[in-house]
């Protein structure tokens, strides 16, 4: 069955989210969620695809898909953006 890049965000981050993981930084949608997409479900997106979608889901402050309620920007002293997801 033939993912979304949504889905296949969705999906990255409830994997992430079931091992403990709240974080996630923007080498993840430029590196792991592509490799993700191609190994899980053989789909391939660039990295910019992913990032856009990425910042679509951020503005809707919530993934209802996987649980997330609110998604918060960490302030880190790194150049990186790093956001925690914050479920039930």
């Amino acid at each position: 069955m033939k993912k979304t890049a949504k889905e296949i965000i969705e999906d990255f981050l409830a994997l992430r989210l079931k091992a403990g993981l709240n974080e996630v930084s923007s080498h993840n949608f430029e590196v792991d969620v592509v490799k993700h997409g191609v190994v899980y479900w053989g789909v391939k997106h660039n990295p910019s695809t992913y990032g856009r979608i990425w910042r679509k889901m951020k503005s809707d402050k919530a993934i209802e898909a996987i649980d997330v309620l609110n998604i918060v920007e960490k302030k880190t002293k790194n150049s990186e953006s790093t956001w925690i997801l914050q479920t039930i």
